[in-house]
Parts: structure tokens; C-alpha cells; sequence
């Protein structure tokens, strides 16, 4: 099997933004536990304990939460998934999406494209705690419902 390696150029959208972090990764994990019909991403270990308890800063082992810029009118919003990717075997996704930011959850698994911002550290940051931060994000194109597929991402063979 070859190798896939990305050949893409992305545009990158900077912004300085004055948030609660762990307010809002937070919120992001409870719109992934509500787009997962299949109930899996509550019951992981951890995930519950985390969210019912907003001083809790034990952001559950093994999950990821990636960003990225977002202009499409096509929404995602794809509970828990099992799939397949040839360069890193089985994954275990999440998917929401709207203008204008995409966010992305993996657990024991790597993320779709090495293009999207690791937001995870944000459950470092003390509950309701302000802070000014510079985020920059790729931009990646969603015009399906396949989960991480982005149409201005492409790979090539690896030789």
C-alpha cells in the first residue's frame, strides 16, 4: 500500500479572539455528544464526569478536538464513526460544521489532514478564566457529507 502525503496549499484565516477556552471546548464537546444519536462519545470514559462539572479540567483521555475555517453552505453534523482510512487504519470521527468554523473529534485516533488546528489545549485554561489568543485555522472546503473530506484537500502517492 502506498504512502498518502497531502499536496495541498491551504489558505490560512488568523483572527485574535478574546475567549473562555475551556468554556469553549466544553461546548464543543456537549454539540458532539448531542450530534451522536449512537450515545458512544457520552459513555466514553470521562466524557460525562468532564462536562457536569464545569471546574473540572480533566479533559477526557484519548479525545481530540481540532478546528478549522469554514465558508460553506454545506453542514455537517456526523455523530460517532468508524472508518476506514488507508493511511492510518480504522478511525474513530466526529464531524460539525458551520460558518464559520469546522470542528473536528477524534478519540485514539489521528485527524483527517495535518491541516486543522489542535484546539484541545484549551481545557488548560480555568473555567469562565478570559483570555486573549491568536487562533489560526485553515481554510478547508466542505461540499459533501463524507466525513473529512474536503474538496481543496488532495493526496498524492508518496514515492
Amino acid at each position: 500500500m502506498a504512502n498518502l502525503k497531502a499536496n495541498t496549499h491551504p489558505q490560512y484565516f488568523q483572527g485574535d479572539f478574546a475567549i473562555k477556552p475551556q468554556n469553549v471546548i466544553k461546548q464543543i464537546l456537549l454539540m458532539f455528544t448531542v450530534a451522536d444519536s449512537s450515545g458512544v462519545i457520552s459513555n466514553l470514559p470521562g466524557v460525562r464526569e468532564y462536562l457536569l462539572d464545569r471546574r473540572s479540567m480533566k479533559f477526557p483521555e484519548g479525545i481530540r478536538i481540532y478546528a478549522y475555517s469554514n465558508a460553506s453552505v454545506q453542514k455537517r453534523m456526523i455523530g460517532y464513526c468508524v472508518v476506514y482510512d488507508p493511511r492510518y487504519g480504522f478511525c474513530r470521527w466526529s464531524e460539525i460544521n458551520f460558518r464559520p468554523f469546522g470542528y473536528f473529534f477524534t478519540y485514539q485516533s489521528p485527524p483527517p489532514n495535518n491541516l486543522m488546528a489542535d484546539i484541545t489545549g484549551f481545557s488548560l485554561v480555568s473555567y469562565d478564566r478570559e483570555v486573549s489568543l491568536k487562533l489560526k485555522t485553515a481554510y478547508l472546503n466542505v461540499e459533501n457529507m463524507v466525513i473529512g473530506h474536503y474538496s481543496n484537500v488532495k493526496f498524492v502517492d508518496e514515492e
